[in-house]
C-alpha cells in the first residue's frame, strides 16, 4: 500500500524531467509512487523514461494526454490518477533537494488530518525562519507570509482524500490558472489545517527566458477565486482580494510579459486591451510608483509602432535578459 505520489505534470521537458527523476530515484521511496502526466508532448515521454519504467516498474507510472489540456488541466489529471492519500505535485523543472521525500514523509508523521502542507521557497519566503500552521481559510489568509509561495506548485503537498471531493471546482475554475487554489480554498472551511514548513523541497534557479511561461493569464484569472464558494468573514475576503491582486504583474514586469510574448497576440489592440485590463485589476492597490510606471508605459502600449521599435530592440539584441531575473521573481 503505497502513501504518497510524487505526481509531475510534463510537457516538452524531457531532459529536465529526467534530470528531477534521477534525482527522486535516489531517494528512498518506500511506499512511495511517482506518476508522469505527458501533456502530449513532442516527443514521449514513455520513450525518454524507457530504462527507467524498466528500472523501476513498481513505482514509476508514465499517462499520456491524447491532446495537450495545458498547466492547470494537467494539474486536474495529477488529481484524477492520484490512487494514494498524499501528493506532491512537482513541476518538471524544479529540482527536488536530496531529502526532500524523506521529509515530506517525516512532516506527514503527525499530519494526517491535515489539509495542505506549504514548504518553504526561498525565492518567495525569505521571511520563514520557523514553521507555524493555520485553522480554517479566515486564518490561512491573514497569517500566510507568501501568497506567490503559496501559488509555487512544487512547494505544496495535497491530501488527496480530502480534496478530490472538490474537484469539480479546480475544473471550472482552471482558467485561473491556479486550480490547486480553488480546491484549497473550497475545503478549508473553518477547521481545516494547513501546515507552513520552514524547510525546502525544491532547489528552485531563475529559468532561462525562453524556457519561461506567460504570467499574463495568470494574472487575469487569479481574482476569479473570489466568486468560489467559500468560509470567510468579509473583513477577510477583502484581505484575500488584495493578495490576489498585489499577485498580478505590476506595469514593469507585465510590460516585459507583452514584449516577450507579443507574438500570442492577433492585433495590437488587443495587446493594448490586455495591458489596461491587468492594471485595472491591481490598480486599488498599486503604490504611487507603480502608477506613475503605468502612466509612462501607457504611451509606449498605446503606439503600435512605438512597441514594435521597443519589443524588436529588446527581442533581437536579447536585452531584456537583463531584466529576466525581475520579471521571473515576480
Amino acid at each position: 500500500m503505497k502513501d504518497l505520489t510524487i505526481a509531475i505534470p510534463t510537457f516538452n521537458r524531457n531532459t529536465q524531467l529526467q534530470a528531477n527523476l534521477s534525482s527522486v530515484l535516489r531517494q528512498n521511496l518506500e511506499r512511495v509512487v511517482i506518476l508522469v502526466i505527458d501533456n502530449s508532448s513532442d516527443i514521449p515521454v514513455e520513450q525518454t523514461l524507457k530504462v527507467e519504467l524498466e528500472t523501476h516498474p513498481n513505482i514509476l507510472r508514465v499517462v499520456r494526454n491524447k491532446v495537450n489540456v495545458g498547466l492547470a488541466g494537467n494539474f486536474i489529471k495529477c488529481i484524477e490518477f492520484c490512487e494514494t492519500k498524499w501528493m506532491w505535485l512537482l513541476s518538471d523543472d524544479d529540482l527536488p533537494t536530496e531529502h526532500s521525500v524523506g521529509l515530506i514523509k517525516d512532516t506527514l508523521i503527525d499530519k494526517d488530518d491535515y489539509t495542505f502542507i506549504n514548504f518553504s521557497t526561498h525565492e518567495w519566503t525569505l521571511s520563514r525562519n520557523r514553521s507555524f500552521e493555520t485553522t480554517g481559510m479566515d486564518e490561512l489568509v491573514c497569517k500566510v507570509d507568501s501568497f506567490q509561495n503559496l501559488l509555487f506548485f512544487s512547494s505544496g503537498v495535497y491530501n488527496v482524500s480530502l480534496l478530490s471531493k472538490s474537484l469539480r471546482f479546480a475544473v471550472m475554475y482552471t482558467i485561473t490558472v491556479a486550480p490547486h487554489l480553488a480546491l484549497l480554498f473550497c475545503n478549508l472551511g473553518k477547521d481545516g489545517k494547513v501546515y507552513f514548513s520552514e524547510h525546502e523541497l525544491v532547489k528552485w534557479k531563475t529559468p532561462d527566458i525562453e524556457d519561461t511561461w506567460s504570467m499574463i493569464p495568470l494574472s487575469l484569472g487569479l481574482l476569479n477565486l473570489l466568486h468560489l464558494p467559500m468560509q470567510i468573514s468579509q473583513k477577510n475576503f477583502k484581505r484575500l482580494a488584495a493578495k490576489l491582486a498585489e499577485s498580478s504583474l505590476p506595469p514593469k514586469a507585465l510590460f516585459l510579459n507583452l514584449l516577450l510574448f507579443s507574438r500570442g497576440f492577433t492585433s495590437h489592440s488587443q495587446l493594448r486591451y490586455i495591458f489596461h485590463l491587468i492594471f485595472s485589476l491591481r490598480k486599488p492597490f498599486a503604490t504611487l510608483n507603480e502608477y506613475l510606471d503605468y502612466i509612462f508605459l501607457s504611451l509606449i502600449v498605446r503606439n503600435s509602432h512605438l512597441f514594435k521599435l521597443v519589443a524588436n530592440y529588446y527581442l533581437t539584441r536579447k536585452v531584456y535578459r537583463v531584466h529576466s531575473d525581475r520579471f521571473n521573481r515576480v
